[in-house]
């Protein structure tokens, strides 16, 4: 018996151990999709509602509201790290900076800014996690970019009642272009507090219905580039053209010979 237990045990490390080695390989397997210097600018919107007639909104959510723009720039990429400088700019002119981190791979950090670059719909959000369960629901084209989309409905999250996102992130680039959330703590049960940001400005691609001055993203021909239809029929036209004339300098040249 003592000799089985050992077996076992031996057994269950070397599973344990290929786990994390297979999770290893696995986390190697995605990357970040964006740069140092990438400046993603956003439109930002803050909510709050009560079921107490006699509550009132704290006073950091309402100046909050009053957020013009919301700007990041890819700081650092180390490997599956990205640290994000934020620039909050407040329609008093106030404006705050600060600093995120996310790991794409494993979520540590916790910033919902970036995620791995080329992710599909039914894998995790975070590929290399092994407490972060969620899958992208879908991926869809929004204007000429692939998306991924994501929603989440969560209770029993520690220090809220009641969880909820609602997250666009670009496929290729793998940065929030689209996110809602709402929350509901536990020590103001009866206050739901929500909030939205949606990308108006990239220095990747040019946002669809804004007037970013960041490069297209390749998938639209230039305004001077004719479609091929067009030059199809001009070909044509000047072969019919060539022929045209060639007929009509042999009729001239039989002409003189009669």
């Amino acid at each position: 018996m003592p000799m089985n237990k050992r077996t076992a045990l031996a057994a269950l490390s070397v599973l344990v151990l290929c786990f994390a080695f297979a999770q290893q390989v696995q986390a190697q397997d995605f990357h970040v999709g964006v740069s140092e210097g990438n400046t993603f600018k956003y439109d930002m919107a803050f909510y709050w509602s009560s079921t107490n007639q006699t509550a009132t909104a704290p006073i950091s959510w309402v100046n909050a509201n009053a957020t013009e723009y919301y700007q990041t720039t890819i700081q650092t990429v180390a490997a599956t790290t990205v640290v994000i400088n934020t620039f909050w700019h407040y329609l008093n002119g106030t404006e705050i900076n600060g600093t995120e981190l996310v790991d794409v791979v494993t979520g540590n950090g916790g910033s919902i800014l970036v995620y791995a670059a080329n992710l599909a719909a039914g894998m995790l959000l975070y590929p290399g996690s092994l407490s972060i369960t969620d899958r992208i629901d879908e991926t869809i084209t929004r204007g000429t970019r692939e998306t991924n989309h994501i929603e989440v409905n969560k209770t029993g999250v520690e220090n809220e009642v009641y969880s909820y996102i609602n997250l666009f992130f670009d496929k290729q680039a793998g940065i929030m272009v689209e996110v809602y959330t709402e929350d509901v703590y536990t020590n103001m049960p009866d206050q739901t507090f929500s909030r939205s940001a949606k990308l108006k400005e990239s220095s990747l691609w040019t946002v669809s219905g804004s007037s970013s001055n960041g490069n297209s993203d390749g998938t639209t021909p230039p305004p001077t580039q004719w479609p091929m239809e067009i030059i199809y029929v001009i070909i044509i036209a000047v072969v019919i053209v060539a022929v045209a004339a060639s007929l009509l300098l042999l009729r001239k040249r039989k002409t003189k010979k009669q």
